[in-house]
């Protein structure tokens, strides 16, 4: 399973050679988005004021699969957080949610931000590579 994160989501919606070219070249399996990154697109899209708005940023992610955050993503979270702590490490809580999701899910997270590759267990897919 692969899932995309936030920062891939921000590129294909807008319009980003690199995460479109990535999705044209994957596009045999279906795309998951976990539902955490799904309310940071939303959010951003409320901010942003655009012209359509949520419904926009809506129909953008119509053809994914949304990733439920459940609880056994949150207690994955968790770990997460704690084993990054005990290492020396930081991310964001909106990361480190989205992170748990995928590793609890066993999926493939497709991203361009480099610190969830400091996430052990987690399988990690940079499209932003050359």
């Amino acid at each position: 399973m692969r899932c995309a994160d936030t920062s891939f989501l921000v590129d294909y919606l807008t319009g980003d050679d690199r995460a479109r070219v990535w999705l044209a070249d994957n596009e045999d399996r279906p795309l998951h988005v976990p539902t955490v990154a799904r309310f940071e697109i939303y959010r951003g899209a409320l901010r942003a004021d655009l012209p359509d708005g949520l419904s926009g940023a809506v129909e953008g992610l119509d053809w994914t699969e949304p990733l439920p955050f459940t609880d056994a993503a949150a207690r994955e979270s968790a770990r997460i957080g704690h084993e990054l702590r005990e290492a020396g490490a930081q991310t964001n809580v909106a990361d480190r949610l989205i992170a748990g999701t995928a590793r609890e899910a066993g999926a493939t997270l497709v991203t361009r931000d480099a610190d969830v590759e400091r996430v052990e267990g987690l399988d990690v897919v940079r499209y932003d590579d050359p």
